[in-house]
């Protein structure tokens, strides 16, 4: 039988739990590929457990979309790519828009658009459309529709509780670091603003505005401290226990140099407005 004729004995129940099934299979894929390449293991996934909804999400759109068109090759190929490109697009702007973090970011890749999708990925998906329609896709359903209309719904209901359970600890990790960004980007918008001040300022006498300025670019640095070594952290350290970084933060290189990026932006200002001030530190903090 072909994929068009075993797709119709499909329900929606079957569409979500294929969902779940694919998504941890493209965990399976990618965790694999993060961790040889880091000597390491490294969990790629928003979610605590083993699964990417993204690949589950590209999958089941692959199965609806592009098996009507599996006797033709060349359509595949070429709608697998652009629907690959807009599940991946708008992902990352939705992530981005709601955690205000960027969870991947392809600027430096050929033939980018915004960093979110390129032209490499999107060979990458066109190839892997057409491996899915014609060498995954029929040894999947194979499989699948032999196991007993019972036992896919239980296996649902159970893969579904867990999925809430970590979708929800996931959330509250993402909004930690939605929290850290904003604050990453209040504290460079703190120091763009001193130094603007300053430059407005250099005519004037020092004494009129150093010691308010001073007493700026010390909180800064404050806030710097705070941000790279906050409190539960220093807390944690005077019990001499381990401490255990947000585990998306982890995850995610991009996040963790867009934030590397902003800390240092922050200090190079903060350092010159320090020197500028005053031509002995050591008095003024």
């Amino acid at each position: 039988m072909t994929s068009i004729e075993l797709l119709k004995g499909f329900n929606f129940f079957d569409y979500v739990l294929t969902f779940f099934i694919l998504s941890i299979i493209g965990w399976v894929g990618e965790s694999l590929y993060c961790s040889l390449a880091k000597g390491k293991f490294v969990n790629r996934g928003f979610l605590t457990g083993p699964m990417c909804p993204i690949y589950g999400t590209g999958a089941v759109v692959f199965m609806v979309a592009l098996t009507p068109f599996s006797e033709r090759w060349y359509l595949v190929l070429l709608i697998g790519m652009i629907l690959a490109d807009t599940v991946e697009y708008i992902t990352s702007f939705l992530m981005e828009k709601l955690f205000h973090a960027r969870w991947w970011d392809y600027s430096n890749k050929f033939l980018n658009i915004n960093g979110r999708i390129c032209f490499r990925h999107t060979c990458y998906w066109g190839l892997a459309s057409l491996v899915y329609i014609y060498l995954f896709q029929p040894f999947y359903l194979s499989i699948y529709l032999r196991v007993p209309e019972k036992i896919r719904y239980i296996v649902l209901g159970v893969i579904f509780f867990l999925f809430i359970l970590d979708l929800i600890n996931a959330v509250k990790n993402a909004i930690d670091v939605r929290k850290f960004m904003n604050k990453l980007h209040a504290l460079s918008e703190s120091a763009s603003a001193a130094k603007e001040e300053f430059k407005e300022k250099l005519g004037e006498s020092k004494d009129a505005f150093g010691a308010k300025l001073t007493l700026r670019v010390a909180s800064l640095y404050r806030q710097i401290d705070e941000l790279r070594h906050p409190a539960e952290e220093k807390e944690e350290q005077k019990k001499n226990k381990k401490t255990k970084k947000n585990r998306i933060y982890r995850a995610y290189e991009n996040i963790q140099s867009t934030a590397e990026r902003s800390l240092h932006y922050a200090e190079d200002i903060i350092s010159e407005l320090k020197k500028r001030i005053t031509d002995d530190s050591d008095e003024m903090f």
